[in-house]
């Protein structure tokens, strides 16, 4: 995101609004502390960061959850957003947590740096070529070479080419093997 922000450029209303999905939590003050420079620096006005808890896709630490719990999960962030969308229509704030948690210090960089990689990526036997999994990718990380994928180390781990897999053909390592895929639609 840091990256996407001090390459674009924003015309229009200065307000600046950050809503995360997140499976679990996300640390509101680091998004703050991260965001706000660069955000100055584009003459944008940094009105706070909210995150809304969707299913949990990051297969490689954690299970997805069952259909059931999905719709669940979904219908309680669905009841959230209609009171976000008011608050930036009328240019309100998100109230802020002043200080960013150990996730931004401590956890995030370290787990960046050993864990956010796509060296573990494979295919299997049971890949078709079908090239999902190169269309789905938000960097375009992924390319299919003699009908296979080949990942091209830009990864950050969004799970969408192991999700989107219609054979489940994909792994990372032996981490993801007979896990369960989810991806919100």
């Amino acid at each position: 995101i840091e990256k996407l922000l001090k390459e674009s450029t924003f015309l229009g209303n200065d307000n600046f609004y950050v809503i995360i999905t997140c499976g679990s939590i996300i640390s509101s003050g680091g998004v703050s502390m991260k965001l706000k420079p660069i955000l100055k620096e584009k003459n944008l006005i940094y009105k706070g960061s909210k995150q809304i808890r969707m299913p949990e896709n990051f297969i490689t630490m954690f299970s997805a959850p069952s259909d059931n719990t999905a719709k669940k999960i979904i219908e309680k962030a669905e009841k959230k957003i209609p009171a976000l969308a008011k608050t930036i229509e009328n240019g309100g704030k998100f109230a802020a947590r002043s200080f960013p948690s150990l996730l931004t210090y401590v956890v995030n960089p370290v787990f960046y740096k050993y864990f956010v990689n796509d060296v573990p990526y494979f295919v299997t036997d049971k890949c078709v070529s079908c090239g999902k999994c190169e269309k789905v990718c938000p960097l375009n990380n992924v390319q299919l070479v003699n009908g296979k994928p080949l990942w091209k180390g830009n990864c950050t781990q969004c799970m969408a080419c192991i999700a989107k897999c219609p054979t489940c053909a994909i792994e990372y390592g032996k981490k993801t093997k007979k896990k369960r895929r989810y991806f919100v639609e």
